[in-house]
């Protein structure tokens, strides 16, 4: 199957290369499309469909030049929509937005890591890390690896079942048609318009068939955002809106409404009605008043690691033998002089320093050496290290594992004798918060730490954004589940919060913060995910 890709790197992101897949079972690692999922057997694609297809017996044929349809000649208008980045509860309301935009067809992603966390254990319930993977030193993923094929096996004797097949041959189509483009932090938030229209006008009337990636793009819930590494690490942001024609809070956009017209134009048709957008809501400002630093949070989780060298994150003995996959980790030691410490480039992705419990500095890609300051006696040296996010493609496929993935030095001599502590943050772990009892938030609260605040509904609840002004780095929960990531550096400035994961009354809202944390915590009706920039 032949797939037309824009151009890694272009700006103008037209259609210009042609990429073959390498081997069926990678590609349908990759990406599988969820049916030709017409959704006809739970909506009711009428205007789109011929009658006599409801009974259809053949399914998707792709013998001729063109795909067939129980024997019709039949193109695919195709959306990527990724239901692992999508609230379960909203997944009918982005379909039928998709079905009123004229598409017909579901494409998505089936996240191996999601579905086989660790090793043997499958996970295909509710919303949903082939992390386990790392703990193999000479793995090489996306190869003929035997023991990645080995696994991939195993996986697809679970997946197979569970999915249509798809195995088109000749027909032409654009598997990714970029509708936008993802953002990193520290940059600016990507919109694309140019030629969009133009180009998909251009691929309709010579018949060839196209999905749009994204239809709607979502978020990166929890610590699912990943990373680029062409010569410089940068980590993607929690939102994945892409400037997707439906925004990631499932709103309609401009790109929307003139892919819609398009559309109706190209089938000849009235396109089903549009779904009413939902209600977008600005609840009152909250003061958190209640935390709890990171080192007395420690008493929270289980039994630590004792290792003479560093661990990383995917080879330490937890989860049945499948390692940390996410999160962070805090590597304590105790050292008996001052000096310069180094990396040896083997913190990933970034590590904050503490000595005594007090912050010195961080150590990254591009930070590796930190002086350390001269004092008599022992002191604790505390590296609390941050996995922003692995690289899903490239060169640097192989080189994902996290934490310390190697020595780190003090005067050129090796640190010895760790206590590990795993923080993966899970919903128990955040959630037994509410049954301990907690500190008021002093003038000057000790950090890192977990801030903890309540916020009323007193109506139905709607989605809402959160704004953290006054804060720099961390996390966001709520009643327990993993908003994502948030960085003063932005561009993102809002956090996405649906309202299925709020409750009538009160919800409990718990932030880490890293450096310094302000005290109040924002909840607007609508999203600012920073100045734009036209790519």
């Amino acid at each position: 199957m032949l797939k037309l890709l824009a151009q890694k790197g272009s700006r103008s992101m037209q259609i210009i290369a042609v990429r073959k897949e390498h081997m069926r079972r990678i590609g349908l690692l990759l990406l599988i499309i969820v049916a030709v999922v017409l959704y006809r057997l739970r909506f009711h694609w009428i205007s789109l469909t011929p009658t006599r297809m409801y009974s259809r017996k053949i399914g998707l044929q792709a013998d001729r030049e063109y795909f067939e349809l129980e024997g019709n000649k039949f193109l695919i208008l195709g959306g990527s929509m990724h239901y692992f980045r999508i609230p379960r509860a909203y997944w009918a309301d982005r379909m039928l937005k998709m079905k009123a935009l004229g598409l017909n067809t579901l494409v998505t992603y089936i996240p191996w890591n999601l579905h086989e966390p660790q090793k043997g254990i499958f996970n295909f319930k509710d919303n949903l890390d082939f992390d386990w993977l790392l703990r193999d030193k000479t793995m090489k993923l996306r190869t003929t690896y035997t023991g990645f094929t080995d696994a991939v096996d195993d996986f697809f004797d679970e997946l197979i079942p569970k999915v249509i097949p798809f195995q088109p041959g000749k027909p032409k189509m654009v598997m990714e048609y970029w509708s936008g483009w993802f953002d990193h932090w520290g940059g600016d938030h990507h919109v694309y318009h140019e030629g969009i229209l133009n180009t998909i006008a251009a691929l309709l009337n010579k018949g060839v068939s196209i999905n749009l990636y994204m239809f709607h793009g979502g978020t990166n819930f929890g610590f699912m955002n990943g990373a680029q590494d062409f010569g410089t690490y940068i980590a993607d942001v929690t939102s994945y809106d892409y400037d997707a024609p439906l925004s990631e809070s499932g709103d309609y956009t401009e790109k929307y409404a003139q892919i819609r017209e398009l559309y109706s134009k190209w089938l000849g048709q009235k396109l089903p009605e549009q779904p009413a957008q939902m209600y977008k809501a600005r609840y009152t400002t909250i003061r958190v008043k209640e935390y709890i630093p990171l080192w007395d949070a420690l008493n929270q989780l289980e039994k630590p690691i004792q290792s003479e060298r560093p661990i990383n994150m995917e080879n330490l003995p937890i989860n049945n033998g499948s390692g940390q996959a996410y999160g962070y980790t805090l590597y304590n030691t105790v050292i008996n002089s001052g000096g310069l410490l180094h990396s040896g480039q083997n913190v990933r992705d970034r590590a904050q320093i503490f000595v005594d419990g007090q912050s010195v500095g961080f150590l990254d890609y591009n930070n590796v050496e930190l002086a350390i300051s001269v004092a008599a006696g022992k002191r604790n040296l505390s590296l609390l290290v941050e996995n922003r996010g692995r690289v899903n493609y490239g060169n640097k496929l192989d080189d994902q594992r996290k934490g310390l993935i190697g020595d780190v030095f003090l005067n050129k001599e090796p640190l010895k004798d760790f206590t590990i502590y795993p923080l993966e943050m899970k919903t128990n772990f955040i959630e037994s918060f509410s049954a301990i009892q907690l500190n008021s938030v002093p003038e000057n609260p000790t950090l890192p730490a977990f801030f903890y605040g309540v916020l009323y509904v007193d109506s139905l609840p709607y989605d809402t954004f959160i704004k953290l002004k006054g804060w720099t780095k961390g996390v966001v929960f709520v009643n327990g589940m993993n908003l994502g990531r948030y960085w003063e550096i932005g561009p993102q400035q809002t956090l996405y919060l649906p309202a299925p994961w709020l409750q009538h009354g009160s919800n409990e809202i718990v932030i880490f913060e890293e450096s310094k944390a302000g005290r109040t915590v924002e909840f607007l009706n609508k999203p600012d995910l920073g100045p734009a920039q036209h790519v």
